[in-house]
């Protein structure tokens, strides 16, 4: 008999269990409510920083500044072997040709006058396009180094831009952050938010004062660099053009000397021992040599600028890079902390309302209680 009581005792529970209705689900929208969250200023500040940081690494003109200075520095070596070349080519052909016509100027010489005259002119006409020539090689050569030195300095002298402007930006982030926090949170009167409203105002302001009066003094430390380079450039070409001229100068009154001979009485007897002085006297060879010297100095003094360039944006990209990820990390964990927040919040409010289980994302499912509303009331206070 108790046997049979306990077991409809058994089948009655089982019934009443299956009779009772199953309780609702509680939905919140996440999203939502972390838009609205007390901190979620706080999270788009560290959005802005990292989105900031991101555009130093990409700004325009400045991309891998460090592979285009290595690049410049390989294309400078290549203009600068070029030009050598280019130099010693002139030489050499200038030295066989000048041989040449020294021999038919010699035969010339004991034939008659007007040959004598006709070969002087034909050498000083080539003596002036071979030094022509050199001037323009190392002319070219000057104009291209100033132009990447200027270039790399230009690059420089933008980074320290970007760099204060994030300085500011970081320093006044707290400042700025709080009076966006006031003016959007509080219930202000007119007086005081036109107040707050001034004060983030005058912080932007002071901000762009200070990259603007940074970016007009590097103005003019790239105007002043940009004059030394070109005066700089000009005297190197000056000296340049004074030696070479000089050189050529001694050599056509060397052989106009020469031809001058061939009217006196001794002239045939001692056209040998001119035509020796004078060949002794020229030297291409040397006239290059000092050319490819000058060339291989400039393109030293501007290769070391690029290397420099390179290195300093690498270190400027690692500490980026190492900043760029503290934020993320930072971001990460406020991000988990208004998420724990909110879910807490809401698993009080379902127990309190005897429902059941907590969705966060998607649609809400059919029949569950929407506590969002309920969520964000409990944040404001």
């Amino acid at each position: 008999m108790k046997a049979a009581s306990h077991l409809c005792a058994l089948i009655l529970g089982v019934a009443l269990t299956a009779a009772a209705p199953a309780r609702p689900a509680a939905f919140v929208n996440l999203p939502q409510l972390i838009a609205v969250h007390p901190l979620y200023a706080l999270l788009q500040q560290y959005d802005r920083e990292i989105a900031a940081l991101r555009d130093t690494q990409d700004v325009p003109g400045l991309s891998n500044a460090a592979a285009q200075a290595r690049a410049g520095a390989a294309a400078l070596q290549r203009d600068a072997s070029g030009a050598e070349l280019q130099a010693a080519r002139i030489a050499s052909q200038s030295l066989q040709s000048d041989r040449q016509r020294e021999r038919t100027a010699i035969a010339a010489a004991t034939a008659t006058q007007r040959g004598g005259d006709r070969n002087m002119s034909l050498y000083a006409g080539e003596l002036v396009r071979a030094t022509n020539a050199n001037l323009t090689a190392y002319d070219r050569g000057i104009v291209q180094s100033d132009e990447r030195a200027y270039v790399a300095r230009a690059q420089q002298l933008r980074e320290k831009e970007l760099t204060l402007a994030f300085d500011l930006a970081k320093t006044d982030a707290g400042k700025r952050l709080l009076l966006a926090l006031k003016l959007r949170t509080l219930h202000l009167t007119a007086t005081a938010r036109s107040r707050l409203q001034a004060q983030l105002s005058a912080l932007d302001a002071r901000e762009s004062a200070s990259v603007a009066a940074l970016r007009a003094q590097d103005a003019g430390v790239l105007a002043a660099y940009r004059q030394r380079l070109q005066a700089e450039g000009v005297s190197e070409q000056a000296q340049m053009s004074g030696r070479l001229q000089a050189k050529a100068g001694a050599n056509v009154a060397l052989r106009q000397r020469i031809a001058a001979a061939q009217a006196s009485s001794r002239a045939t007897a001692n056209l040998q021992s001119e035509a020796a002085a004078f060949g002794a006297s020229y030297h291409p060879q040397s006239d290059a040599a000092f050319i490819r010297d000058g060339l291989s100095t400039t393109n030293g003094t501007i290769s070391a600028r690029f290397a420099q360039l390179s290195d300093v944006d690498r270190r400027a990209q690692q500490a980026t890079a190492a900043q760029i990820a503290q934020l993320e990390s930072n971001r990460r964990v406020l991000y988990r902390v208004m998420v724990a927040q909110i879910v807490r919040t809401a698993q009080l409010l379902a127990a309190q309302r005897h429902l059941g289980r907590l969705e966060t994302s998607g649609s809400p499912p059919a029949g569950s209680v929407d506590l969002t509303g309920a969520v964000r009331s409990e944040l404001a206070r």
